[in-house]
């Protein structure tokens, strides 16, 4: 069985970019990822990222297993600063 990961990509580099990457870890990794943070408008950008946080959580909140957060750049980040959004939840990178 593969584990999960969530992605989250680096600003101006949208989740397709990485498909050699995703190809690369299958298939030991089955991942996840947005197409594009910070366009749903129910998380608008706001100063800090917060929002971009609060959309990684909602995304997160319906996974039924363990996963991985991994991301590169501001979704590196916004993975980090996901346990301090919700202390329940352990980002990777």
């Amino acid at each position: 069985m593969s584990q999960q990961i969530f992605f989250a990509h680096a600003n101006g580099f949208p989740s397709a970019t990485y498909g050699k990457l995703f190809a690369a870890l299958a298939p030991d990794y089955q991942v996840q990822h947005l197409a594009q943070h910070g366009h749903d408008p129910r998380f608008p950008v706001d100063d800090n990222w917060q929002s971009l946080v609060d959309e990684l959580l909602h995304h997160l909140a319906q996974q039924d297993q363990p996963i991985w957060g991994v991301g590169h750049s501001l979704g590196g980040c916004c993975t980090c600063m996901l346990p301090c959004a919700a202390p329940s939840i352990t980002a990777v990178w």
